[in-house]
């Protein structure tokens, strides 16, 4: 009796080995999905590989082991396995849209827009993937700098699903970099309508800021901070808005915090050097953008403004080689090369600071400072008339500009006494640096 019933479980085993195949692909399919909501990808991926060897013909493990290489940035074999998927299956959408989204990691932007197209085409009845494939391809035209075409991409996410906040901020994104700034507003007011982000409020913020309404622009950065006080964009955008109010001290806060977030942000290292130059905290501001310039050795407005901090100080011969480092990576520097002249001039090398006023000028026939600055050197070289020429240029832009001048007399004179040294000299310096505008991750 009892032989014959372990006979009867063999035999029931034997004829249940197909059905318990294809139950473990799918368990093998389940597991890997669990884990790659866990962001346990390469563990997904050993399961997903399992599934496969089970049934090599299971479209989803193909298309889910492409999305778990995505993210192990094997972007290649990624794209391998989404292709098989769309082999077993030219209509499954899933596979095209994140197929797209690995070829816009890559770069690959009108490849993705290709693939985009294509869920566009099979029009699944998921909206959510539908719209999602819109708000992709406007990603992708975004990044090729189409802006036109991503609104418009975007805006059909929008139409498919109205409530799609990302796609209303990233409308607003496109809209900024065309210059579009009221319209971008709107769109953010509806995408903070729906869901208030944090990166929705910044964005306002630096609409905002454009449209120099400092005010609104600094309780649009509060409002992101409330939500991501870890945003260092944020603090550092704010800082930009209160100095633009004169409120150094706590613009100066603001470039603080935004470094205590990130210490990698040059930006706000940058906005750090000229509030404290600002202060006349020489020493202070080359500190700062000593570290701007560890983060960025080719910032050559960086450097620039570091020389003009050693020639606040009276360290002439530091501002020169400071500001020759600047010229070497942007030889177009204008500022640099004004501000080297200023430097030569303060130490008696007229007919150096002249070359580099002239440099200057080359640059930007308009500057009025150096056209000034070097009547003043010529003036010291006992080159009357050529000075008077070189004040006359100077003169000219104002009336031309609309440039506000000083009051100096600019009537060159044998007794120059009256006339400021060189080396009491304004520098030029470049203005605070903004943090770029986010736009929401992928859909």
């Amino acid at each position: 009796m009892r032989r014959e019933i372990f006979l009867i479980l063999i035999i029931f085993i034997n004829m249940c080995m197909p059905v318990l195949g294809q139950m473990t692909a799918e368990h093998w399919l389940d597991k890997g999905n669990d884990l790659l909501y866990q962001s346990k990808y390469k563990e997904a991926l050993e399961a997903y590989n399992k599934s496969i060897e089970i049934n090599s013909d299971f479209t989803e493990a193909w298309s889910n082991r492409g999305i778990a290489l995505g993210h192990l940035y094997r972007y290649n074999e990624s794209i391998e396995s989404f292709n098989k998927a769309i082999e077993l299956n030219p209509d499954f959408a899933d596979a095209w849209n994140n197929k797209g989204k690995v070829l816009s990691d890559l770069g690959e932007y009108d490849e993705a827009i290709q693939a985009f197209n294509m869920v566009i085409k099979i029009n699944p009845p998921e909206l959510q993937l539908l719209a999602g494939a819109w708000y992709n391809k406007g990603l992708a035209y975004y990044n090729l700098e189409k802006y036109d075409a991503a609104v418009r991409a975007y805006y059909m996410a929008t139409v498919i699903y109205p409530r799609y906040a990302d796609a209303w901020n990233n409308i607003g994104v496109a809209l900024m970099a065309q210059g579009k700034d009221d319209e971008a507003l709107q769109a953010y007011n509806k995408s903070i309508e729906i869901n208030p982000t944090y990166y929705a409020w910044y964005n306002m913020g630096n609409d905002l800021l454009n449209k120099s309404k400092y005010i609104e622009a600094i309780q649009a950065y509060k409002k992101s901070i409330e939500i991501n006080s870890k945003n260092a964009y944020a603090w550092n955008n704010k800082g930009l808005a209160l100095h633009d109010l004169r409120r150094d001290g706590e613009a100066l806060q603001a470039y603080n915090q935004s470094i205590k977030i990130d210490q990698k942000l040059e930006a706000a290292w940058f906005n750090k050097g000229l509030a404290l130059y600002e202060k006349a905290y020489f020493n202070e501001s080359i500190q700062a953008y000593d570290q701007a310039i560890n983060l960025d050795p080719t910032d050559s407005e960086a450097l620039t403004n570091k020389g003009a901090s050693y020639y606040k100080l009276k360290n002439y011969p530091q501002a020169i080689q400071t500001l020759n480092d600047a010229i070497n990576i942007t030889p177009n520097n204008a500022y640099a090369w004004y501000n080297k002249g200023l430097a030569l001039g303060a130490l008696g090398e007229f007919d150096s600071a002249i070359q580099a006023f002239d440099l200057a000028i080359k640059i930007n026939s308009s500057y009025k400072d150096a056209w000034y600055s070097k009547g003043m050197a010529l003036n010291n070289l006992g080159k009357y008339e050529e000075a008077n020429e070189s004040f006359g240029k100077a003169n000219k832009i104002c009336t031309s500009k609309l440039v506000i001048c000083s009051a100096t007399n600019n009537t060159s004179r044998q007794n120059n006494t009256s006339y400021m040294s060189l080396g009491d000299e304004v520098p030029a310096v470049f203005n605070l640096k903004v943090c770029p505008t986010t736009v929401s991750i992928p859909g």
